[in-house]
């Protein structure tokens, strides 16, 4: 792992990538929710899914108990993101570790949120590509800068079209 919080994980032939942020369970669970726009939007661009698109691989957050994986899951589900996002709690207690069957996907299809091995992750989230990259975020289309400009926020627009144009401040 890198110093980043970066991964990467094969068994049988796959690849997963993904970015670990490791819980101890001293940010209100709304902070730890929050954490997972750095990894989905891009306010400089003007496009809601840059950095997500970026990105090269999924995002799991080890929690330090069950009930506070719940609270965060719950809270994960409400804010959605198109980064696959998956929790474990150290509580499970696998003796495989990170690596044992405790990661769930948080998703609202109770099939896809069963408790899998880390190595299991990349068939429940649809696939990765050959560098590890979730086929979910390769799949992202471009907005057109149009559509980008109408989904941002205003303050959004107005940088974005001073950057796109060359203008500045």
């Amino acid at each position: 792992m890198t110093p980043d919080g970066y991964g990467c994980w094969h068994e049988r032939g796959g690849w997963l990538g993904f970015f670990l942020e490791h819980d101890t369970g001293t940010e209100p669970i709304y902070k730890v929710a929050d954490k997972i726009d750095r990894y989905t939007s891009s306010e400089r661009s003007g496009d809601p899914w840059d950095v997500a698109r970026r990105l090269a691989g999924m995002v799991l957050i080890w929690t330090s108990s069950t009930r506070r994986e719940n609270l965060l899951r719950r809270s994960l589900q409400a804010k959605g993101s198109p980064v696959p996002v998956a929790t474990a709690a150290r509580e499970h207690g696998h003796p495989d570790g990170p690596a044992g069957e405790v990661w769930s996907v948080v998703t609202t299809e109770p099939e896809l949120a069963r408790r899998v091995r880390l190595g299991a992750l990349p068939a429940v989230i649809g696939g990765t590509t050959d560098n590890g990259t979730p086929r979910v975020l390769a799949n992202l289309t471009r907005p057109t800068p149009a559509a980008a400009a109408a989904d941002s926020p205003p303050s959004t627009r107005r940088g974005t079209h001073r950057a796109r144009h060359g203008h500045a401040r």
